[in-house]
């Protein structure tokens, strides 16, 4: 019921989310993850699966080649304390969005008062292209970014013998 509430609720979340091992299966399972190691390599990759004490991987970047190889990797439950759920999916808007819409506008009135000014007809056509076309590259890179959840992994609880 817990893991239920914590899926339907994720796009409430402002911070970080607590969880524990055995309840990080479905939020990571296939995803792309980043993570810091105790030993300070950064590593990011596609989660493969969760085990009782391993996180199954496969490296697609790593900052230490020689302590962690790109490929497949098996990293011990004890070395993730936290670690970063990207979703690399672009947010998207379809038709030209209220900054292109703008610049737009801004280029037609632009061109229009240089061709007054100059009297050529050339600006009020040319102006408003080059404008248009800078608004097209602002909209794409505006649109593309990389969602992040952040995942704090709960401390593993001590088990008491009788």
């Amino acid at each position: 019921m817990k893991l239920l509430f914590l899926l339907l609720a994720a796009p409430l979340f402002a911070g970080d989310l607590l969880l524990d091992w055995p309840d990080l299966a479905p939020w990571i399972v296939g995803k792309q993850v980043e993570m810091i190691l105790p030993d300070a390599t950064k590593i990011r990759g596609r989660a493969g699966s969760v085990r009782p004490d391993v996180l199954v991987m496969y490296v697609e970047k790593t900052s230490d080649a020689k302590l962690h190889p790109k490929g497949a990797a098996q990293i011990q439950r004890t070395q993730v304390a936290y670690l970063e759920l990207r979703d690399e999916r672009e947010v998207r808007r379809h038709g030209p969005g209220p900054i292109g819409g703008s610049i737009g506008i801004a280029g037609i009135a632009a061109g229009a008062a240089i061709s007054q000014a100059t009297g050529s007809s050339v600006p009020f056509f040319v102006v408003p292209i080059a404008l248009a076309l800078g608004a097209v590259v602002v909209e794409h890179k505006s649109g593309s970014r990389a969602l992040i959840t952040k995942i704090r992994i709960a401390p593993q609880k001590e088990e008491v013998q009788p």
